[in-house]
């Protein structure tokens, strides 16, 4: 249907506010995750962080094999405090 509409503007006000609530739906479908469960195609939604602190992987990285046995690997020295992925 916004296809139809390709060229047309649209008034900034609502599109702000439908930005707004659509970014509050997307955090609602955010979960976190133990480390045990992830798998190769999740898409990190927050920061990983490690106990220190440090970070380990960055929101927006898509798991897979090798990150995920990067991820086990490091936590086993440093772990993980909670890994949240978008659903």
């Amino acid at each position: 249907m916004m296809s139809r509409r390709t060229g047309q503007t649209f008034d900034k006000r609502c599109l702000s506010a439908f930005i707004k609530v659509m970014q509050s739906e997307i955090e609602a479908l955010v979960l976190p995750i133990h480390l045990d469960d992830l798998n190769p195609g999740m898409q990190i939604a927050k920061d990983v962080k490690a106990k220190s602190g440090r970070m380990v992987l960055a929101s927006g990285t898509v798991l897979n094999t090798i990150n995920l046995k990067r991820l086990r690997i490091y936590s086993a020295t440093d772990p993980v405090e909670e890994v949240f992925v978008y659903v």
